[in-house]
């Protein structure tokens, strides 16, 4: 069954996530979860997080502790080469277009049916210039 495409109000409050201060997403992921944050996580997880809840919302499903620890570990770091899960997706609004990735099994990335090794490389394939890739998609402050 293929996956609903984000609505434009999706990929508008995702995107939103990017402007807000820390007290601005401390507050949107309490208004998501209905509680108050018992530790302090840094703004990057914040903004993973909330993006995440609010596509776990659009889509309807819940899928566990490994996708948010998934999420976690996308703010962290990259020194130990931590990688996305394979089936997440990522929907990154440039000019005006959608653009959609999904992790592969092997660690490599599709978008739009072809093979990338690295999020740097799809977004210098949708920029033209080079990019930070976890700072493109948002998985990066």
């Amino acid at each position: 069954m293929p996956m609903k495409k984000p609505t434009a109000e999706l990929v508008a409050e995702v995107d939103a996530l990017q402007g807000m201060c820390a007290e601005e997403i401390k507050s949107r992921y309490s208004g998501l979860l209905g509680a108050e944050l018992e530790c302090c996580k840094n703004c990057c997880v914040l903004r993973a997080e909330v993006a995440y809840r609010l596509q776990e919302r659009f889509y309807g499903i819940r899928l566990g502790e490994d996708i948010v620890k998934a999420i976690e570990v996308a703010g962290e770091p990259a020194d130990n080469e931590k990688r996305l899960l394979a089936g997440t997706r990522i929907v990154r609004r440039w000019k005006g277009e959608d653009h959609e990735i999904e992790m592969r099994a092997d660690g490599s990335i599709d978008y739009r049916g072809d093979i990338y090794k690295s999020l740097s490389a799809v977004a210098r394939r949708i920029t033209g210039t080079n990019w930070n890739g976890k700072l493109f998609f948002g998985l990066k402050k």
